[in-house]
C-alpha cells in the first residue's frame, strides 16, 4: 500500500518536550507532531481534535496515535480520556483508526 501522505500522531499543546523527539527517534519527524488547542481549564480541546481528525479522514492522512495527558507537568490537567475514546470508537467505524495513548505524568 502507497501513502501518499506521511503519518501524524497528536498530542495536547502543552505537550513534553520528549514528544518531538520520539518522533524523530522514529523516523516520522519533527512536523508528524499535531499540537491540539487546549481549552480554558487546559484540557486537550475535544472539538479541535475532532476538527483534525475529520480533516486527516478527508485527506487520508494516517494517524499513528492521539495522546491524552493525565495529569500535565505544568497545570496537573487531565485530558477528558472518555470523550477522546468516544471520538475514536466514531472515527474507527469511519475508518480512521489510532491508537490512543494516555500519558501520565503529574506535576
Amino acid at each position: 500500500h502507497r501513502l501518499e501522505h506521511s503519518p501524524v500522531y497528536t498530542a495536547p499543546a502543552n505537550y513534553h518536550y520528549s514528544w518531538p523527539k520520539a518522533g524523530t527517534l522514529l523516523g516520522l519527524g519533527s512536523d508528524a507532531l499535531i499540537p491540539i488547542q487546549l481549552d480554558v481549564n487546559f484540557r486537550q480541546d475535544v472539538g479541535h481534535l475532532r476538527k483534525m481528525l475529520e480533516e486527516s479522514l478527508e485527506k487520508e492522512v494516517p494517524v499513528i496515535s492521539v495522546t491524552a495527558v493525565m495529569g500535565s507537568t505544568e497545570e496537573s490537567a487531565v485530558d477528558p480520556i472518555a470523550e477522546i475514546h468516544a471520538l475514536r470508537q466514531e472515527f474507527m467505524a469511519k475508518g480512521l483508526n489510532f491508537a490512543l495513548l494516555a500519558d501520565g505524568a503529574w506535576g
